[in-house]
């Protein structure tokens, strides 16, 4: 029953992980736990490596959202300056504009084109430079969600790994305990079988001296 159990877990571990993930491979190792002739060192060895590699595992993906949260603010903080700038900017071609229309009303109407139409690229750039940053940030938010996810289902299943190799080691305790009663009983046996092989040879000898005595 206990061999049926880690089968389904193994199983539905490959249901949930793909071939290439380390988490299948780190399975299919402990698996390999279930051969015979492991002991109980080599089972507790390999119980420490694989919660060593499962701990680093979870390090790198939480460094990695760190990261990508380090990111995300620098991205905030760069689109809130250059919307400060491109504001002030602005601002200060409005200013300009109304100063030189004020200064120079009989000046060409070529003039006020030129200026509307350098204002609406300006328009345009600031636009397209706005759409580019919301894009990038709506991106990093994405990833920083998927990661997160990722995180917990690697959580998940680090828990799940865990109950199955504690299981496992239980089992093995178990199974090394009847050994060792069954050696035990074993060697109790033999030496009963000692003493009763022993009882025969001395009873043999008296009757052989009997025998003797009586020719």
């Amino acid at each position: 029953m206990f061999v049926s159990k880690t089968i389904k877990l193994s199983a539905d571990c490959d249901q949930r992980l793909q071939y290439s993930d380390p988490w299948n491979a780190l399975s299919r190792d402990a698996f390999g736990a279930y051969d015979p002739s492991f002991d109980r060192t080599t089972t507790v060895a390999l119980f420490n490596m694989k919660m060593t590699q499962l701990d680093q595992l979870i390090v790198q993906q939480r460094r990695a959202r760190a990261l990508l949260k380090d990111q995300l603010a620098a991205i905030e903080c760069k689109y809130n300056a250059i919307c400060g700038e491109l504001e002030a900017e602005r601002r200060l071609r409005a200013a300009d504009a109304k100063c030189s229309a004020a200064q120079t009303a009989d000046d060409d109407d070529s003039d006020v084109k030129s200026v509307s139409r350098t204002l609406e690229e300006e328009r345009s750039r600031e636009k397209q430079i706005v759409l580019c940053l919301l894009s990038e940030r709506k991106q990093l938010i994405v990833k920083l969600i998927e990661e997160r996810q990722r995180n917990e289902e690697l959580l998940s299943v680090l828990s799940a790994e865990k109950a199955r190799i504690a299981d496992m080691v239980e089992g093995l305790e178990d199974e090394s305990k009847r050994s060792l009663q069954m050696e035990a009983e074993l060697e109790k046996y033999l030496t009963d079988f000692e003493g009763e092989r022993q009882k025969f040879r001395n009873q043999l000898s008296a009757s052989e001296t009997r025998n003797a005595e009586l020719a």
